[in-house]
């Protein structure tokens, strides 16, 4: 049995029907499509993608604005957030949860 096959049998829908950030032309698309492609499988901080973006896109950018999207996507449930300290640590939410409204 798959492990999709599984997750549907314990009614826990996969993200089908969530938005999809793949958008390159964007500054949002950009940094969704970084964390889908170098951080897809663990724990990263808003250092790490400000890193990684400057690196892919030869870019500077301010840590502030990749918090501020990192936050935002933590609001719309693609990302999951902790707070570590004086530091919000980040890892990508591939599942939601079951609806419980009737």
């Amino acid at each position: 049995m798959k492990a999709a096959d599984m997750l549907e049998i314990m009614d826990v829908p996969l993200e089908r029907d969530s938005p999809k950030y793949n958008d390159k032309t964007t500054f949002f698309g950009r940094v969704a499509t970084l964390i889908e492609t170098m951080f897809s499988a663990g724990d990263f901080s808003s250092s790490d993608i400000t890193r990684a973006y400057e690196e892919k896109y030869n870019e500077p950018i301010r840590l502030s604005t990749i918090s501020t999207y990192l936050s935002r996507l933590a609001e719309k449930d693609y990302l999951k957030r902790e707070k570590f300290g004086n530091s919000w640590v980040y890892r990508r939410a591939y599942l939601k949860t079951a609806s419980t409204t009737h």
